[in-house]
């Protein structure tokens, strides 16, 4: 029935697309959703699909105006089994690997952001200035399209 079905389907894609999922060190994330929590002020949430996110890093967003750059000042994600969006306490963490979803308060210029748009990390301050310039293309890019 639908339950061998589904089984087969499982099976094979572990088969044959396990060697291809692999952990790569290189950030791969992108922004969801911009809000206003009351303690956190504004934060970001972000799928991180590939890479690391940690206290301290400099992050580089397209947000409204252009590409700006950022501390992270906490890196939270939701109790197991909780939905990020529903209010409840979080779990701090210092370091983030791929892939799942998470929430970043950072320093500040965070209600500019936009939605939709990837997110880089700096991690010397000659790449930031290297990262602003990515981002600023891919928030022209995005903005012809509309």
């Amino acid at each position: 029935g639908m339950a061998d079905l589904l089984s087969l389907a499982c099976d094979l894609s572990q088969k044959m697309l396990g060697p291809q999922l692999v952990f790569k060190n290189v950030l791969e994330a992108m922004v969801m959703e911009v809000k206003a929590i009351h303690g956190l002020g504004t934060t970001v949430d972000i799928i991180l699909r590939n890479g690391q996110i940690k206290e301290g890093d400099q992050v580089i967003m397209s947000g409204i105006e252009g590409a700006f750059s950022t501390t992270v000042r906490a890196v939270l994600t939701p109790h197991p089994m909780k939905e990020m969006r529903v209010k409840n306490n979080y779990i701090q963490h210092k370091v983030v690997k791929a892939a799942q979803g998470i929430k970043i308060c950072a320093r500040d210029n965070m209600d500019k952001t936009l939605a939709g748009m990837p997110v880089y990390v700096a991690k010397y301050p000659e790449e930031a200035e290297v990262l602003m310039a990515i981002a600023n293309k891919a928030l022209k890019e995005e903005l012809k399209s509309i």
